[in-house]
């Protein structure tokens, strides 16, 4: 009954997570873009592993029943996926958070090395939302309290950016 099919809009991201654009079919004059204007490093619009089109905003038509009430386009989304739909690894910007956060398990001096590896499986549980992620929470909320003030001020800031859970410290 849908007069336009439904879409996935294709956003231009860098390597940092800085969206260019949300959608290229929106504002086809960004495809010159190679670099991003807030950080320079490279613009890509594809998975850099399987070449899918990195999905963004989705938009399901301009006719039939609005059962949502959005009048059939949901809004833009405010950060990019974490993972790619069709090969399932990670973006850059994940990774390097990823990344970021272990090399600040590394450098807690007040982390045993157990509990620096409990540390990053458990950053890779909330990355990923797995089931396990609640415990992963309450594994992270433990250790970054050990880990230190400066360890939560930076690793906060980065979770915020990679995950949609408002993580907060415990008391």
């Amino acid at each position: 009954m849908y007069h336009t099919p439904p879409v996935y809009h294709t956003p231009l991201v860098c390597r940092n997570g800085h969206i260019i654009t949300y959608s290229l079919q929106d504002a086809p004059q960004h495809t010159e873009e190679k670099f991003c204007q807030t950080c320079g490093e490279p613009a890509f619009s594809v998975c850099p592993h399987c070449k899918a089109r990195i999905r963004g905003a989705y938009e399901r038509g301009e006719e039939g029943e609005d059962i949502f009430g959005d009048g059939g386009v949901n809004t833009y989304f405010s950060e990019p996926p974490r993972y790619c739909y069709h090969c399932g690894l990670s973006y850059p910007w994940t990774q390097r958070a990823i990344e970021k956060l272990d090399a600040l398990a590394e450098d807690a001096a007040n982390l045993s090395r157990e509990e620096r590896a409990e540390l990053s499986a458990a950053v890779q549980d909330i990355v990923k939302d797995t089931a396990r992620k609640g415990d992963a929470i309450d594994i992270f909320k433990r250790l970054f309290q050990k880990a230190g003030e400066t360890f939560w001020e930076e690793a906060k800031d980065i979770l915020a950016r990679i995950t949609a859970y408002c993580m907060k410290p415990g008391p």
